[in-house]
């Protein structure tokens, strides 16, 4: 029991992490900023730490067996139904992108030399 508990709250807060990122990516914020400033937050965790590390290959059997736990009892598991949902689109290769992302244009406005 206490293993799938642990990998309920693993796969949700790689869930969540990927999420937060990429809504900062998407306001044009440097990405690997903002998980710094995490760092230094209460969401501060091993798993953010070491999302690049993360290979993300179990999540649909923990997550069965999280469901299956739940089912025994009759209670929904709306987080692991939330964390199988969104899993699928969450590779390897997106999150490797993702902590890398710098926003491209210079926000400085171009200061262009008046003298004749």
């Amino acid at each position: 029991m206490a293993k799938s508990a642990n990998n309920l709250v693993h796969w949700a807060q790689i869930c969540a992490i990927e999420e937060a990122l990429d809504l900062a990516r998407s306001h044009g914020l440097s990405v690997p900023a903002v998980r710094a400033a995490l760092f230094d937050a209460p969401t501060d965790s091993r798993t953010l730490r070491e999302l690049e590390r993360m290979r993300l290959t179990w999540w649909a059997k923990d997550l069965d067996s999280v469901e299956r736990l739940g089912h025994e009892i009759g209670r929904p598991m709306p987080v692991a139904d939330m964390c199988r949902a969104r899993m699928p689109s969450i590779t390897v290769g997106s999150l490797a992108e993702l902590l890398v992302w710098e926003p491209t244009d210079d926000p400085t406005p171009e200061i262009r030399d008046s003298t004749p």
